[in-house]
């Protein structure tokens, strides 16, 4: 596996997701972005070579994920940062941001979870370690 961080964004609409690279890359510049419009396609593209360190990934627009199984299992092995999720349950390694949100949200929300604040559960409106409640 190569030490490149690579960073899959799915997200449907092609503006939002240039927005989100364009703020990848000025925070990340060596950064490799890719971007998908369903995780079908992102879990599809990864292999051991370019696995993403970090995906950012956008609900329905009825605030849901719809995904297999395998697609769940794949996401819940990543660190996440998803956009406009009903539920927005405490998940380790995964942060919540909804839209819209600044630079700044999405450049804390990238920061936190690829820092060694990492392996903590991490508050869904702040994207800072927060208590653990279990």
């Amino acid at each position: 596996m190569t030490d490149q961080l690579h960073i899959y964004v799915v997200e449907r609409n092609l503006f939002v997701s240039q927005d989100m690279v364009l703020t990848l890359n000025a925070v990340l510049p060596s950064a490799v972005c890719s971007v998908f419009t369903n995780v079908a396609e992102a879990r599809s593209a990864s292999n051991q070579e370019h696995d993403p360190q970090l995906v950012l990934v956008s609900a329905n627009v009825d605030g849901t994920f719809s995904v297999s199984p395998e697609d769940a299992e794949w996401l819940v092995n990543r660190r996440v940062i998803a956009f406009d999720a009903n539920d927005q349950a405490s998940t380790w390694g995964w942060v919540y941001l909804n839209k819209p949100f600044s630079q700044e949200e999405l450049t804390q929300a990238v920061v936190s979870l690829l820092s060694d604040e990492v392996n903590k559960p991490v508050d869904a409106t702040s994207g800072q370690p927060a208590a653990r409640t279990d």
